[in-house]
């Protein structure tokens, strides 16, 4: 279908700016075209080259999902943190505690050229999430 053969199609392709149909539902392309609007444009042609052609089938087994295309990207991490806690007995009667914690996630998803496919124009997605918390409580 990416060089204008919709023949395995059952319904009938027609030209937007003359309402026909096209002949054998084939999009003419190169020579074969009577004028530029009749025709594949050659610059949506060469952007086909940029996006991945499918690899799954649309069927109950992918729960009747509409997508055609699957690439699963490992998203390497890191995650650093720390625990502390204080307890500490002011006198008989009071007491005091005092805990935190934090922790930094790092991920960067894989960029399309690292994983050699033809997505090269997408940048790489980096996240950084911190996380902080105190608590002190005071006991009388």
């Amino acid at each position: 279908m990416r060089t204008g053969d919709f023949s395995a199609l059952s319904a009938a392709l027609t030209d937007p700016f003359t309402g026909k149909p096209y002949a054998g539902n084939k999009i003419p392309s190169g020579s074969q075209c009577t004028s530029s609007q009749d025709c594949i444009n050659p610059v949506a042609t060469n952007l086909l080259n940029y996006i991945p052609a499918p690899n799954i089938n649309v069927s109950a087994a992918n729960f009747g999902s509409q997508a055609n295309y699957l690439q699963q990207t490992p998203t390497p991490s890191d995650t650093n943190g720390f625990d502390l806690r204080v307890d500490r007995t002011i006198t008989s009667k009071q007491s005091l505690l005092c805990a935190g914690a934090g922790n930094v996630l790092s991920a960067q998803s894989l960029t399309d050229s690292y994983l050699g496919t033809l997505n090269s124009f997408l940048p790489p997605d980096h996240d950084t999430e911190h996380n902080n918390n105190l608590m002190c409580r005071t006991t009388t």
